[in-house]
């Protein structure tokens, strides 16, 4: 299952909605990039793969990590990175100017290291996002909401899923409702449901459906056949087979085979609508070669499987399809995991990607990470917040 917090190096980001992951706004994902010193970089991207680098800012430490989704924390045009500390918890901002950091923004301790990051969105409706905590020594959900200027406001209990077990997948608004729901799994029986939210943060449990045992694991949580419903891509650690829960505005998910990708070493890596006909496909790579293809979708999730191409080996690993070249159709980027190169398959509608060189960051230390997405026993107290330290 997904770790929200990433513990490799270099985001892709991409652009959604008011372009939120775009530094400077032009319509084309940047990079942002992390070594293993804690040290943060830039590529701005522009249509044609070229990159320009810039140096942002040193976190101070290895243990700084940063969280998947960079979206504007305070309204004010550009996006901003949160960052958490993996040995103490505390979770501090990066204000940014364009590509430029313009101050660290304390945000809080949330009490302490087994309190992680798993979901930034806005719940209550004021604007401002919300940072969504797991307990993994509980498995207690619990949010803390931001205000003007990147300041927290209050913690928010939202509920226990019923053990440490049920693992956060994806907090994503799966009913269309325009507030943000959890997705979550059993790790060891792998159920999966669902904490339906309310604007208050109250929750209403949602079963989702038991998809044979916990050697299917969830591997996307997307819009697959464009009903505005999110829907779950899993796939078998045993068989390597690929299916997937259609959901309803309900929740209930109907059980959809989507195929046999020829063994557990083609592993899912991605889902996008590579051929803009509305419906997303699931873009899959050979653990040891390398290969990648892709499972074209039709509306029944029936995959039809697709030649991509080979990046030239298995060093070379997939970390995001996004569209770079701004031409409608997602492009696959990919790093080499011994020289730390990263290049691109410049894809067309057909599914046939051209190999496209974009830049090599400095040797394999910096890495490229993707951004890529039930209640049990409620009011019970968290414990208050410690004083703030200075950063």
């Amino acid at each position: 299952m997904s770790k929200r917090i990433i513990s490799i190096s270099v985001l892709l980001l991409s652009t959604v909605s008011l372009q939120a992951y775009d530094f400077n706004q032009d319509g084309t994902p940047d990079l942002l990039m992390k070594n293993d010193l804690g040290h943060l970089k830039t590529w701005e991207l522009d249509s044609s793969f070229a990159k320009s680098e810039r140096w942002l800012t040193n976190l101070g430490s290895s243990n700084w990590e940063v969280y998947e989704d960079i979206i504007d924390l305070d309204n004010d045009g550009d996006v901003d990175i949160l960052v958490q500390d993996q040995t103490t918890g505390y979770i501090k901002a990066i204000k940014m100017n364009s590509f430029t950091k313009e101050e660290y923004k304390w945000v809080t301790n949330p009490g302490g290291a087994d309190w992680k990051i798993v979901g930034l969105n806005d719940i209550d409706g004021d604007s401002y996002p919300d940072i969504i905590l797991q307990q993994t020594s509980t498995g207690y959900i619990k949010s803390i909401t931001l205000n003007t200027g990147i300041s927290a406001g209050s913690s928010k209990w939202i509920g226990n899923p019923g053990g440490a077990d049920w693992e956060v997948d994806k907090v994503v608004d799966v009913d269309n409702d325009n507030i943000a729901d959890i997705v979550m799994q059993h790790n060891t029986l792998g159920y999966i449901k669902a904490f339906k939210l309310s604007n208050d943060f109250s929750v209403t449990s949602k079963w989702i459906g038991n998809p044979g045992g916990a050697d299917w694991e969830t591997h996307g949580i997307a819009d697959i056949d464009g009903d505005g419903v999110k829907d779950i891509v899993m796939q078998n650690t045993t068989s390597g087979y690929i299916k997937a829960y259609k959901l309803d505005s309900t929740f209930k998910g109907t059980s959809k085979w989507v195929g046999n990708p020829g063994g557990l070493s083609w592993m899912v890596k991605g889902i996008e609508d590579i051929d803009g006909d509305g419906i997303k496909d699931v873009v899959i790579q050979h653990s040891s070669l390398g290969y990648v293809k892709a499972y074209k979708l039709n509306s029944s999730f029936l995959g039809n499987s697709k030649w991509v191409g080979n990046p030239s080996g298995s060093d070379w690993e997939f970390v995001a399809v996004k569209d770079i070249n701004d031409n409608g159709v997602p492009d696959i980027v990919f790093q080499n995991k011994t020289l730390g190169y990263v290049k691109a398959f410049n894809m067309e509608s057909s599914f046939t990607g051209s190999s496209t060189w974009i830049g090599n960051p400095g040797g394999s230390s910096w890495k490229i990470y993707m951004n890529e997405e039930e209640s049990e026993t409620e009011n019970s107290t968290l414990p208050p917040l410690p004083q703030i330290p200075s950063i």
